[in-house]
């Protein structure tokens, strides 16, 4: 794979707007919760997961396996976890205001 392509995978993991629920995070779910803060949690938390996914298919790319795999375990799983959380509080605030 050549270098050019690499970066553009990289540039397209970390951008938390390609995914069907970064999709989702910017286009309805701005406009109908961007105005609660657990909204802008979840939207922070996408954002950090996609960054950190970002960094650990840079450092496969670049060849340090066991740094990808570190973060992979730690760093990327607490991201999953904070969206998770974030969804839920999110759920149960908009559950609550009908």
């Amino acid at each position: 794979m050549c270098r050019h392509h690499r970066q553009t995978r990289i540039g397209v993991v970390a951008a938390d707007g390609n995914c069907a629920l970064g999709k989702s995070i910017h286009g309805a779910g701005m406009a109908q919760f961007g105005h609660v803060p657990e909204f802008e949690q979840l939207r922070t938390g996408h954002a950090g997961f996609h960054l950190c996914a970002g960094g650990i298919l840079a450092d496969a790319h670049g060849g340090d396996m066991d740094a990808a795999m570190a973060s992979l375990k730690s760093a990327l799983r607490r991201h999953s976890d904070t969206v998770r959380l974030a969804l839920v509080r999110l759920y149960a605030k908009a559950a609550g205001s009908h």
